[in-house]
């Protein structure tokens, strides 16, 4: 294994034989054999199923409220579940390993892109298999939620063939890190959520609005992280993104597919953080409500007292 000065020194499309321990995948996998959607795809969606399952006995045992709920609101609430645990260790394992990778200012001058090609590696593949799951699990899935995964499934497919035809670690990484790193940041939203299925507290109503607020922070510097990636990388870049199998012009693709891809998942995405703003009102209303009621019950109880005195 190099050490990271002399991987740095290469600073162009790299050896897959090189990093046999890290990256050998790059020179052995077929076109469009995703990688991180591979041999492991059924033990890991499998998996889930099975967390899912064991979610799903455990609530109904434990709460009577979630007993009585719909079959879909149950799936909702264990996915909800499932993405706070699976996607919370792949944001720290990637913050931890290759902070760097979410600074705008160090774009194109790193030297651990083994390292940052793991972590767009992780959060790819905890982000697809994920997202397939649950577009499998649920019973019924609203058009602009499976628009957003089936585009970020794509973005991942898209980026893993780029670096099996390129073998440039440079880049393609940083593209995959700023584009799936937003789906690695909302655990304040799925935490909102299930409070708002569980509780009628005005509290539930804030953190709604924090998750909203949080998810819109993340998501635009998402888009700007690949933007910045854009401009460095692919529009005043060093060294040209070439493609060492076939003759196909990748740097010509990403330039028109990046804009493309970053502009689609961030309007989906923020037009979710706009619903889940309006849900912050709807769930206010409904407290409101309950707190009216609350006191309306307490002046005829008080009233009643009165008369029988």
């Amino acid at each position: 294994m190099p050490n990271s000065s002399s991987i740095h020194a290469l600073q162009g499309p790299l050896d897959a034989s090189l990093f046999s321990d890290s990256i050998a995948c790059l020179g052995l996998q077929a076109p469009w054999d995703f990688y991180i959607v591979s041999s492991a795809t059924a033990l890991l969606l499998l998996g889930c199923w099975a967390g899912a399952k064991v979610l799903d006995m455990a609530l109904t045992k434990s709460s009577s409220k979630y007993a009585s709920m719909s079959s879909r609101t149950k799936k909702n609430i264990c996915i909800y579940i499932l993405e706070v645990v699976i996607t919370t260790p792949a944001f720290l394992y990637c913050v931890a390993l290759v902070p760097e990778s979410l600074d705008m200012s160090s774009i194109g001058t790193e030297d651990t892109v083994v390292e940052q090609y793991k972590a767009a590696g992780t959060m790819g593949s905890l982000v697809v298999h994920l997202y397939i799951f649950e577009m499998l699990y649920k019973d019924r899935i609203d058009w602009m939620l499976l628009t957003h995964h089936l585009m970020t499934i794509l973005v991942g497919v898209v980026l893993w063939n780029a670096l099996y035809y390129t073998l440039d670690l440079r880049i393609v990484p940083y593209f995959a890190t700023s584009l799936l790193f937003a789906a690695v940041t909302e655990q304040p939203t799925f935490i909102a959520l299930l409070l708002y299925r569980f509780s009628e507290s005005r509290v539930v109503r804030r953190m709604l609005q924090f998750a909203a607020i949080w998810s819109c922070i993340t998501k635009v510097y998402a888009f700007c992280l690949t933007w910045a990636v854009y401009h460095r990388g692919l529009l005043y870049p060093t060294k040209k993104i070439i493609s060492i199998r076939g003759s196909f012009d990748w740097e010509l693709f990403f330039k028109v597919y990046i804009p493309i891809a970053s502009i689609l998942l961030v309007v989906l995405q923020l037009k979710a953080n706009y619903t889940l703003y309006l849900i912050s009102l709807k769930h206010a209303s409904k407290s409101d409500d309950s707190q009216l009621q609350v006191d309306r019950d307490t002046v005829a109880k008080k009233g009643l007292k009165e008369s029988l005195h």
